[in-house]
């Protein structure tokens, strides 16, 4: 009798293992899903970035040709945020 319970008992176990292990992959896919969107939103975002960056260098560019401004005045004018300076007066300075 004592042999049954025991066996009853292992298989309880095992079968309560297999289905911890298979919550924990379908978790594990869950997390890969939405790593992937995170990283490809991430990406896009990025992009997005670079295209605003490179449209502000592009008109603080023309606004010094045309009217013979420094880079720096060019941002003045512009009114650009100390956060964006960063970005466009290497590239305008260059």
């Amino acid at each position: 009798m004592a042999s049954v319970i025991n066996d009853i008992i292992q298989k309880g176990k095992a079968e309560g293992i297999l289905k911890a292990e298979e919550r924990f992959k379908q978790k594990e896919k869950q997390w890969y899903k939405e790593k992937n969107a995170l990283n490809k939103e991430r990406n896009a975002l990025e992009t997005e970035n670079g295209e605003m960056v490179s449209t502000f260098v592009i008109i603080a560019q023309k606004l010094m040709l045309n009217h013979d401004l420094s880079a720096r005045q060019a941002c003045d004018q512009l009114g650009y945020s100390a956060n964006i300076r960063k970005k466009v007066l290497p590239f305008l300075m260059s």
